[in-house]
């Protein structure tokens, strides 16, 4: 069999680029279903990039963000047939406003190529959260009525162009079923694989390199955006009772918003916030690098996601439990850990003391780390690309 994957797609050899979430899960993927099957990659050219190279897979660096990007994947579809296209998609993936409104175009183009067509859907936002202070938050400008008629009008597009359409989590699918009132039969559920990376340097020597020594590291992880709540885990710093704590938020600026001036601001005021509290024990260390992620998580005694909403299955949640390492999560994961001991809520308080009780209770500590061994086995990566290729197989016979 043969898989055309359509998506951006990190430079040869990495895999945690700066591309985003959306990158790493696609390289992860297509290196699993090799084992299976052979794969052709239509990605995003990049200027240091050739146009082709072979990794493994094929990969056509063929498209650019803007309205031009649908002709421009068929074009090469064209040239390079194959039994199965799997998009890969989030609302922003392929551009802006313009480019989210023609990736119709493409799944309809793809069809009339008569291959069987599949979709991730990465990001599902609810409706019912699509309010001003939503839009604010993620510096999306609009009024929130049109946005949620815009958005529920485009998903159902989407969903009826696809033959089927990936969603990562139950609660993601119930969503699109519920409040965009997609057919249930369209949906499968396979869940965001998980790495199994194996550590290259020990925890002490980790925390020397980065200068924490003998501290009891807190880590959040990943690009910082309002609905990832930081503002939540900064607070709550000053209610632990812990001694020799620090925080590490490892998180640089999102690249679809690091021009905006009021997101600029709202980084700087995170920054001052931290200050405020503790200069010495809240750290920003910026982006960190595909070859520093090991570092970071071999560091860090625990892991906080104070996210007040969760729109997709988070790729730094994955990489934690990756890594083998404990994690605390806000109530927006709920449906998706289904471990309430390891669920905080919206209170600055709560989440210290959950901290606290951590560090403090080494039972309570063996319970978390042991969820995060068992979370890991459930969805490692050679499960998840098979769970995918069963699903190939089936459109195949079935188209």
């Amino acid at each position: 069999m043969r898989v055309g994957m359509v998506s951006i797609y990190p430079p040869p050899r990495s895999k945690h680029a700066k591309q985003g979430g959306v990158a790493s899960y696609s390289k992860n993927l297509v290196d699993s279903l090799l084992k299976c099957c052979s794969v052709v990659v239509f990605a995003e050219k990049l200027s240091v990039l050739d146009d082709y190279y072979f990794e493994g897979a094929a990969v056509y660096r063929c498209w650019s963000k803007g309205a031009k990007y649908p002709f421009q994947i068929f074009k090469k579809l064209l040239e390079n047939r194959v039994d199965v296209v799997h998009v890969q998609y989030e609302t922003y993936l392929y551009g802006g406003l313009a480019s989210a409104l023609v990736f119709p175009f493409l799944l309809a183009l793809i069809r009339l190529l008569g291959n069987p067509v599949i979709v991730t859907m990465h990001g599902v936002i609810p409706l019912s959260r699509v309010n001003r202070c939503f839009l604010e938050e993620n510096r999306i400008n609009g009024n929130p009525l049109i946005m949620r008629v815009g958005l529920a009008l485009l998903v159902k597009i989407v969903v009826s162009l696809s033959n089927v359409v990936i969603v990562h989590e139950k609660n993601l699918r119930d969503i699109l079923i519920k409040e965009y009132k997609c057919c249930a039969s369209k949906f499968r559920v396979i869940y965001h694989g998980i790495e199994d990376p194996q550590f290259s340097i020990t925890p002490a020597e980790a925390k020397k390199k980065l200068g924490v020594r003998s501290k009891n590291v807190i880590l959040f992880f990943g690009y910082i955006t309002g609905y990832k709540n930081v503002d939540l885990l900064i607070e709550s710093a000053q209610f632990l009772k812990v001694n020799d704590w620090v925080m590490l938020i490892a998180g640089g600026a999102h690249p679809r918003l690091s021009g905006d001036s009021s997101y600029l601001k709202y980084l700087s005021d995170l920054r001052k916030q931290a200050s405020a509290i503790s200069e010495e024990k809240i750290l920003f260390k910026g982006f960190v690098p595909e070859e520093e992620i090991s570092l970071y998580f071999s560091a860090a005694d625990l892991v906080v996601f104070p996210h007040n909403i969760c729109i997709s299955s988070s790729g730094p949640l994955s990489l934690a439990a990756s890594y083998g390492k404990p994690f605390l999560v806000s109530d927006s994961f709920r449906d998706i850990v289904g471990f309430d001991n390891i669920v905080f809520g919206d209170d600055p308080k709560e989440l210290a003391s959950k901290i606290d009780f951590f560090f403090r209770d080494a039972t309570f500590g063996f319970q978390i780390l042991e969820y995060s061994k068992d979370f890991k086995d459930k969805r490692l990566w050679n499960r998840i690309s098979l769970q995918t290729y069963e699903l190939y197989k089936e459109m195949a016979l079935t188209d």
